[in-house]
C-alpha cells in the first residue's frame, strides 16, 4: 500500500470513531434517559392538558422518573390520553391505585406529570396499565377561588 492510502484509511477510521462518539453522546443527553435503561409505560386520561407537551417530565415524590411519550385526543370520549414512561428502577412507586395529575413548575409555567404513589399494600401497576387521573388545577381555578374569598371579605366589611 502506498503511504497516502494508509493515511486516508487512518483518517477515515479516526473520523468514524469521532462521529460515533458524538452520536452516542447526543443520544444520552437528548433522550431523557439512557439508551440501555428500561422503562414501563403507563397512561391516563384528562379532560384538558393545556401546556403539557410530549417530552415533559414525570415525577414521583419530586423525583424525575420518566417522561411523557405521547399525547392524543380520544374522539370517542372527548378526553386526552397521555402515555408516559417511568424508568424501571422507579416502577415500585407506581401502584394500581396511584393517581396521576398535572402540575406547573416555575414561573414560566412548564407543565409536568406527577404520579402520586398508591397505598403501601396496593399491588404494583403492570406495564401498560391505565391509571386514574386527577383534575388538573389551573390558574383560572385559583383565581375563581380568590374572587369568592374577596366577595366574602367585602360582605364582612360591609356588615361591620
Amino acid at each position: 500500500m502506498t503511504r497516502s492510502l494508509e493515511l486516508e484509511i487512518k483518517v477515515g477510521i479516526f473520523i468514524s470513531i469521532g462521529i460515533g462518539m458524538i452520536m452516542f453522546t447526543l443520544l444520552l443527553l437528548g433522550g431523557g434517559r439512557g439508551i440501555f435503561e428500561q422503562a414501563h409505560r403507563f397512561s391516563t386520561k384528562f379532560s384538558q392538558v393545556e401546556g403539557l407537551v410530549e417530552g415533559a417530565t414525570v415525577k414521583v415524590a419530586g423525583v424525575k422518573v420518566g417522561q411523557v411519550k405521547e399525547i392524543e385526543f380520544q374522539k370517542d370520549s372527548n378526553l386526552v390520553k397521555v402515555t408516559f414512561s417511568v424508568n424501571k428502577k422507579f416502577t415500585d412507586a407506581v401502584k394500581e391505585d396511584s393517581a396521576v395529575g398535572i402540575q406547573t413548575q416555575g414561573v414560566l409555567g412548564d407543565r409536568y406529570i406527577v404520579v402520586h404513589p398508591g397505598g403501601l399494600t396496593s399491588k404494583l401497576a403492570d406495564d401498560g396499565t391505565e391509571l386514574k387521573s386527577e383534575h388538573p388545577k389551573d390558574l383560572k381555578d385559583y383565581l375563581t377561588n380568590a374572587d369568592e374569598v374577596f366577595d366574602r371579605v367585602k360582605n364582612t366589611l360591609r356588615n361591620m
